[in-house]
């Protein structure tokens, strides 16, 4: 389970439902195949992923914690014949930015960076619960931090640099010989001719998506309690 610290909520926009219907108990959940195949990448094994859309069927859930702080749970060691196997379940405030990261990219999802950095944390320490087979939040968080990075690269697409190829005409001039027939004899002359050639330069340069998805995760993660943020990954 991952958490809010206090002050936290108020970083984080909220948006509308973005799926397609599952269910899950007696409540309605939201589902999409390809936010699954990110969690099982990370989880390193298949997981589902559940999106909530209500506030209120997600404090019956969560019940008795106080279900704006928490941002999503799962059973890390629930045996294969339980229906909560390898399940993930995503709050409201997050599903959303999830969702459209993983569907349109990072930068089109919907939110505003921030609540999309902490929607790709969240996943990633809930999938990181079931690779880990660990309740450890500490370890857990500590790990999702780690990787944060390997997961936008390896599953969002996003490089930590932006590299780009200039193509730029050269021009300069060359002494050229030739040879003429002047009065019955070879004659060497000279002119000068321009040349045009091309070369490439490439340039590297941090990419700022990717720098400001870091950046918030990181910042996330700092403001979370210390019980959340205070650990090693082991």
């Amino acid at each position: 389970m991952i958490r809010f610290a206090a002050g936290v909520v108020a970083l984080l926009a909220t948006a509308g439902v973005l799926a397609g219907p599952a269910s899950a108990a007696a409540k309605q959940l939201w589902y999409d195949p390809n936010v699954d195949a990110v969690a099982s990448d990370i989880a390193g094994t298949a997981v589902n992923v559940h999106g909530e859309d209500d506030l209120n069927e997600w404090g019956s859930f969560v019940t008795p914690d106080d279900p704006n702080t928490v941002l999503g749970f799962t059973f890390p060691f629930e045996p294969s014949s339980s229906v909560l196997f390898h399940q993930i379940f995503i709050a409201p405030v997050l599903w959303p930015a999830l969702r459209g990261a993983v569907e349109s990219g990072p930068l089109s999802s919907g939110s505003n960076i921030y609540t999309t950095a902490v929607a790709i944390f969240d996943v990633t320490h809930e999938a990181l619960h079931i690779r880990l087979v660990s309740g450890d939040e500490n370890r857990v968080n500590a790990c999702a931090l780690q990787i944060f990075p390997a997961v936008l690269t390896r599953d969002f697409h996003i490089s930590a640099t932006d590299t780009k190829k200039t193509t730029v005409p050269v021009t300069k001039t060359v002494r050229v010989k030739y040879r003429v027939w002047v009065h019955r004899r070879w004659v060497t002359r000279y002119r000068t001719n321009a040349v045009t050639t091309y070369t490439t330069t490439t340039t590297t340069t941090p990419d700022a998506t990717y720098a400001a998805l870091v950046a918030a995760a990181q910042d996330f993660y700092k403001r979370q309690p210390a019980s959340y943020n205070t650990g090693t990954c082991t």
